[in-house]
């Protein structure tokens, strides 16, 4: 079974866009466009090869099939065996489909626990049969790592090219909306894409999603919102989290639940985290007289912006050009960030800490491996996942919890900052178990303009 999809095609002529492929390579440096853990191409150049490889082939009448595939219990391995048992696992995984896949297929993990495959002359037929190979093939992968076999399924949606799609976009569309048929069925199921369970219509909506957000990208309609951070000992507002949100073409602002996952699927996300964060440099700079000197702001950064090689290089000269001491400004990273790739993360925060930029670690304690980033990244601040600080008062293990991160922060000079504060005897307790400072609707909602202490 391994052996079988290269036995069918190893005599055939070399594809075109192989040669595509091999100039990706040549173009980029060997730590660029690569995921860490498994070398395959990252979910930004993956994007770029697919626009070339549909542009290569349109007009020409081979099929190309295109294979998304999600880890069914991918997150439970890390919170279960740890991130180092995770990584290992996905650098097995690298090397296991490198030998079951043809030897011109192209591969890229575009998420967490989500990958992308390309094979050419794959009609539906050849997809939907290789689709139950390779759910097969990775239900019984299972390496063994400190005596225990490693062993999940995945779930794996198909779509292909010019069958279902001449467009690169709405292949992935049509992949990943197989995918999420294939999800429903239960686990380790397999979905080539059918128009009647993923409709024009539907495809309509989700091509006009990304639309949308080019649009409101050239327009610049994606603005900062600013929540108020404060001193917990003194009441004080000495900082804000810069919030993405939408401005519609008829005023209406949105939140990111309404655009931010079509960015991340469709490699628009970083255009808008670069946007917003030029953005609030502005108005960090327009209120330089308004504002304490110590004022900060903090931004939130995209798994995908770690992708971007320029954008350490961009931060930086930005804050020059505006004269904004970069101690000014932490950049906010999840857990979620950090596990899909922490050798790219390290590398960028690296780069930007020997600058004086200050780092976050967001939603902290909502994973296995929260304390490993305490050790593993330049981090300034630990921001407390509101579900331990809602409950503070009526759940004594949360308490417990706080108290002893706060106490682990402190040694280490790492600032702590409880989210979802909303009301004042949260903030007692807060207080009273040595957390320094605070954010939440009990001190305001994010508004448009940067909120301050007044003298």
């Amino acid at each position: 079974m391994i052996r079988r999809w290269d036995r069918v095609r190893k005599r055939r002529p070399r594809p075109r866009y192989l040669v595509i492929k091999d100039s990706v390579r040549r173009r980029v440096s060997d730590s660029g466009p690569f995921d860490d853990p498994t070398g395959f191409f990252t979910r930004a150049v993956f994007q770029k090869v697919l626009d070339r490889v549909v542009d290569e082939n349109t007009g020409t009448e081979r099929p190309l099939g295109l294979f998304i595939f999600d880890l069914d219990d991918f997150r439970i391995l890390n919170d279960t065996h740890g991130v180092a048992a995770g990584d290992e696992y996905l650098r097995q995984l690298g090397k296991a489909l490198e030998t079951f896949l043809p030897s011109n297929a192209i591969k890229a993990r575009i998420g967490g626990d989500e990958f992308a495959i390309l094979l050419d002359e794959t009609d539906a037929n050849k997809a939907r049969v290789f689709a139950e190979e390779l759910a097969r093939y990775l239900r019984d992968f299972a390496p063994v790592m400190n005596n225990r076999s490693l062993q999940m399924t995945a779930s794996i949606g198909a779509a292909v090219f010019p069958d279902h799609t001449m467009r690169a976009n709405d292949l992935i569309l049509k992949a990943e909306g197989a995918l999420r048929e294939a999800k429903r069925k239960g686990r380790g199921k397999t979905q080539v894409f059918d128009p009647a369970s993923l409709s024009r219509e539907m495809v309509s909506i989700l091509r006009g999603q990304t639309d949308r957000i080019r649009l409101a990208l050239l327009h610049q309609r994606f603005v900062p919102y600013y929540q108020p951070i404060v001193d917990v000992a003194t009441g004080k507002v000495v900082s804000a989290e810069v919030l993405c949100r939408l401005r519609e073409e008829d005023g209406r602002i949105c939140a990111p639940d309404t655009f931010m996952d079509a960015a991340e699927r469709f490699g628009l996300v970083t255009a808008i985290d670069r946007l917003v964060i030029s953005m609030a440099f502005d108005a960090l700079v327009a209120q330089r007289k308004k504002l304490p000197q110590e004022f900060e702001i903090s931004l939130n950064l995209s798994s995908l912006d770690f992708d971007d090689d320029a954008l350490v290089a961009d931060i930086s000269r930005l804050a020059r050009s505006k004269g904004i001491r970069p101690g000014r400004i932490t950049f906010e990273i999840t857990e979620t960030a950090a596990l899909r790739d922490i050798k790219r993360v390290q590398t960028f925060t690296a780069a930007l800490a020997a600058e004086g930029f200050r780092f976050a670690l967001d939603d902290f304690g909502m994973g296995f491996s929260s304390f490993r980033y305490l050790r593993d990244l330049p981090l300034a601040t630990v921001k407390l996942d509101q579900s331990y600080i809602r409950s503070i008062d009526s759940q004594p293990a949360n308490r417990v919890f706080v108290k002893g991160v706060s106490d682990i922060c402190r040694g280490l000079k790492i600032r702590t900052v409880a989210e979802g504060v909303e009301n004042h005897e949260t903030l007692n307790s807060l207080k009273e178990l040595g957390v320094e400072r605070a954010q939440g609707y009990l001190f305001g909602h994010p508004v448009p303009d940067l909120p301050y202490t007044k003298p």
